[in-house]
């Protein structure tokens, strides 16, 4: 499964609700740039399962200048001796894919490995781009899914869901809900901020909040926070 959103609509929240939901073990990996050294992604990931499988230690083959297999051949040997010490219906999660997404070199090694996903094992991937091409042909399987931002994008009932809770004591008024709905274009996080911004204003002045006032200033907070969530 890939999920694919801008930062902050929520992908990592889903999928640990999702486990929790379901009682699912899963072997969590955040990537970071350091993964773009193939070698370093394989030594990091079997160190996981060793986190995993206590007391036992599983170990994984490491990826070294000796190794017996080939580049494009060590990959399936290692994905296929971890989902054998994964237990069904156990999830690898691949969270923040995005420093990894347009290394070619990486994508091609990885795909080799992850061809070997038995039916009875689930590979998450999250990142802020779509797949590349690469994965192209796994994708287009019945078995594979991919969910998109659209399908991420709060709608204005959910909106209402997440803003409600927030208002202790106090009530958001149908007409702000709606406005702080359209202008983070059911974006969560930017939900979150704009309606924090809304309320930090409302304790600055005890009068009724300028509607029109209001909407270009969330807008500009709006524009920031996606200018650095990219």
């Amino acid at each position: 499964m890939w999920i694919a959103a801008p930062g902050g609509a929520g992908k990592t929240t889903l999928v640990a609700s999702y486990l929790r939901a379901k009682n699912i073990t899963s072997l969590w990996y955040q990537i970071d740039q350091g993964d773009s050294d193939i070698a370093s992604f394989f030594y990091y990931l079997g160190e996981g399962l060793k986190q995993l499988s206590r007391p036992r230690k599983w170990r994984l083959p490491l990826l070294t200048s000796d190794n017996q297999f080939g580049l494009l051949v060590f990959p399936r040997h290692f994905f296929r001796t971890l989902f054998e010490k994964m237990k069904a219906p156990d999830v690898l999660v691949l969270d923040n894919f995005e420093w990894v997404n347009d290394d070619v070199a990486f994508n091609q090694i990885l795909q080799q490995g992850l061809e070997e996903i038995p039916p009875d094992c689930q590979v998450i991937v999250t990142c802020r781009a779509s797949p590349p091409a690469q994965y192209a042909r796994m994708l287009a399987k019945k078995q594979r899914v991919k969910i998109g931002w659209e399908e991420l994008q709060l709608t204005e009932r959910e909106s209402a869901g997440v803003i409600s809770p927030l208002h202790a004591g106090d009530v958001c008024s149908d007409e702000m809900a709606d406005l702080l709905h359209k202008t983070a274009e059911g974006w969560v996080s930017g939900l979150v901020l704009l309606n924090l911004t809304h309320q930090l204003s409302l304790l600055r002045t005890s009068n009724a909040l300028n509607l029109n006032a209001f909407s270009e200033h969330v807008e500009l907070t709006v524009w920031v926070i996606r200018f650095y969530s990219k």
